[in-house]
């Protein structure tokens, strides 16, 4: 991994992403009469959320990148509010839980394991374009791995799925065994 691809934690970097909705009309569609999104909404509501978190005393590192930020917009349908207080649970749980999600890397050694064992799986997308995944719970190795590897796991796929614009606006399915 080069330097370029690791995403900035700095609270207050010098400049921000540009955003454009990458997504087809389909999907422009369903975040407007979703989740009340628009262009400028979208842009007030980042603007909002980056100033918020410069100012804030308790945050020390944050992504500011519009991916990030547009995850809890959209859970809360751009109540800024809303989507500042949820920013702020979810930093507290990775303080509270550090071994969810430190070494949340996919070329981990034993990331890789679990990874090919498929116990999580993206199937695809639903008739409603929702994200589909399938957790096969039965086929966790007990003998070798432990709850904090299987946390670690869930956790590498569940960033994974609210970095995806389409699950954030369609939403996602999960299925287990």
């Amino acid at each position: 991994m080069e330097s370029s691809d690791i995403l900035s934690v700095d609270k207050s970097p010098d400049s921000y992403d540009e955003y454009k909705f990458p997504l087809d009309e389909h999907y422009r569609k369903m975040a407007q009469e979703g989740l009340g999104e628009t262009d400028e909404i979208c842009q007030q509501s980042l603007t909002q959320m980056r100033e918020w978190i410069a100012k804030h005393p308790f945050i020390g590192k944050c992504r500011t990148d519009s991916l990030f930020l547009l995850r809890f917009l959209r859970m809360r349908k751009f109540s800024v509010p809303k989507a500042q207080e949820t920013l702020e649970r979810y930093l507290a749980m990775r303080q509270a839980f550090p071994h969810w999600f430190q070494k949340l890397d996919p070329l981990d050694a034993d990331m890789q394991e679990l990874l090919e064992d498929n116990q999580f799986q993206i199937l695809g997308q639903d008739s409603k374009r929702r994200t589909v995944s399938l957790i096969k719970l039965k086929s966790f190795n007990v003998e070798k791995f432990t709850s904090a590897h299987q946390s670690r796991h869930m956790q590498l796929l569940l960033e994974t799925l609210f970095d995806d614009e389409r699950t954030q606006i369609g939403g996602y399915v999960v299925m287990a065994l």
